[in-house]
């Protein structure tokens, strides 16, 4: 009954079942294991690990109790919980392909990429049959900076598994962070192909579209994916990014202002949207209030050479000639190149694909 609520988008009514069921089978991990397995598959997933918890101390030290608990703990993005709950079956499931991987994603998530890069390797070697996992593997290199590495072991999973679009669309972004904006527009449209409403993929059309200076096409496609997934902050920064680097009319200020305060509200710490309305702001003379989200900007990403370069125009406008020395100075420590809007839209970019891949 609680996986139909579940189904069925009742999550209160399911909630509720579930408390009073977990009264009469306080002391049954079986029970507590599948109430947590049905929590994590419907995205509860701090129901799922209170669950595998206390399914863990009713029979510590399962592998089929710990996985599940620090796969769960991953999704929270809670590395260090998913590595020491792994540590407790470390000899138990040495040998299962998932306990590497989850020890992989723990380890990315802490920022030890190579012990990332190595453990998926293992998880790989036991299950070569497996695309998900080489699809893991080669994202874990696109990160590490190797895309050919990255393109190779994608194409393998390809042969595996010809008709996921998780593929084209994972080699596109392979060939988009090698500047191959060409073919990286062609192994997008593979993976649209085969699932046409992914806002995703529709995104990274989108940016290859810009890249090759096709704007009527990034327009259109970067509303399609706002369309498809409001809630992404992502999609909304950089709509308002294009407007404000693309104006063609005083509306188009309006739009992306709205479209950066969304961003805003659904990610307040995102630097870039912090940025980017400033930028705007500035553009419109206010330039009290464009300082304030540039400051936001850089103390949230101190090392963000453009909000720095924007920064030193804004005091400067101010009056306030010392902290305009100071930013600008800033800016030439973090990047000594000539300043480009288009490229730095670009490099934004990369970083956005990475970020959400």
């Amino acid at each position: 009954m609680i996986r139909a609520y579940l189904e069925s988008h009742r999550r209160d009514r399911a909630l509720q079942l579930a408390a009073s069921e977990g009264t009469k089978f306080h002391d049954s991990a079986p029970f507590e294991l599948g109430l947590g397995e049905c929590f994590l598959n419907h995205g509860l997933t701090g129901q799922a690990i209170t669950a595998f918890k206390a399914a863990d101390r009713l029979m510590p030290g399962q592998p089929d109790i710990i996985l599940p608990l620090a796969s769960a703990y991953v999704q929270q993005r809670e590395a260090s919980e998913a590595l020491a709950a792994l540590r407790t079956v470390s000899r138990a499931a040495a040998d299962v392909p998932e306990y590497h991987r989850l020890l992989a994603s723990a380890d990315f998530l802490s920022g030890n990429q190579p012990d990332a890069l190595s453990e998926i390797d293992r998880a790989v070697q036991l299950a070569p049959q497996n695309p998900d996992y080489l699809i893991t593997q080669a994202r874990y290199e696109q990160k590490a900076g190797h895309q050919q590495k990255a393109v190779a072991i994608l194409e393998k999973a390809g042969r595996l598994a010809p008709d996921s679009p998780e593929i084209p669309y994972s080699i596109a972004v392979s060939y988009f962070a090698a500047d191959d904006f060409t073919a990286s527009s062609e192994f997008v449209k593979r993976a649209l192909a085969l699932q046409p409403d992914n806002p995703r993929s529709i995104f990274l059309l989108a940016l290859n579209e810009f890249s090759q200076s096709q704007l009527d096409a990034a327009n259109k496609d970067l509303r399609r994916a706002v369309e498809l997934q409001p809630g992404n902050p992502y999609y909304h920064c950089f709509l308002g990014m294009f407007l404000v680097t693309n104006e063609q009319s005083s509306g188009q200020y309006v739009e992306a202002k709205q479209e950066l305060e969304t961003s805003l509200q659904l990610s307040p710490s995102y630097a870039l949207a912090h940025y980017q309305l400033g930028r705007l702001l500035a553009r419109e003379h206010d330039y009290a209030a464009a300082t304030r989200e540039l400051e936001k900007a850089v103390a949230i990403q101190p090392e963000y050479p453009e909000a720095y370069f924007q920064l030193g125009h804004t005091y400067t406008r101010l009056g306030e000639k010392e902290k305009a020395k100071a930013a600008l100075a800033t800016y030439q420590k973090y990047h000594a190149a000539e300043y480009s809007e288009r490229e730095e839209l670009l490099r934004q970019a990369h970083e956005a694909v990475q970020g959400q891949h």
